[in-house]
């Protein structure tokens, strides 16, 4: 599955939820013509998502591959000096799940992990 079917569901729940795009949450990811490669925020944020009740909240955005993201996140220094800013770290992911047992139907469901300094000790 590509990548944009995950952001798609994200930005869907957040609209959902009342959030505004480029009001409230933004992407901050950039592709680079020349590496040909997608290049996160400070090395781990996808988005950028404004949140009243908590503050400023870097997301990333994946399918399956939760706990590789988050060694990722993990692994990043600039994970670290966000947190020790007061800002929030979202790690996001969806999968497929059968509606009932040995049925057909699918449904998609959301696991949002939330990344503090605890997480780096």
């Amino acid at each position: 599955m590509k990548r944009g079917k995950y952001v798609n569901l994200t930005t869907k729940q957040w609209r959902n939820l009342g959030y505004v795009w480029k009001e409230d949450y933004a992407r901050v990811e950039w592709w680079c013509p020349q590496d040909r490669r997608l290049y996160d925020l400070f090395g781990f944020a996808d988005y950028i998502l404004l949140v009243p009740a908590r503050g400023i909240v870097a997301v990333q955005i994946t399918g399956a591959g939760h706990a590789e993201h988050k060694r990722k996140i993990l692994a990043c220094p600039g994970a670290v000096k966000w947190l020790r800013c007061h800002g929030h770290i979202d790690l996001v992911s969806w999968s497929k799940r059968k509606v009932k047992r040995g049925g057909q139907q699918t449904v998609w469901v959301i696991r949002v992990e939330t990344i503090t300094l605890e997480d780096f000790k």
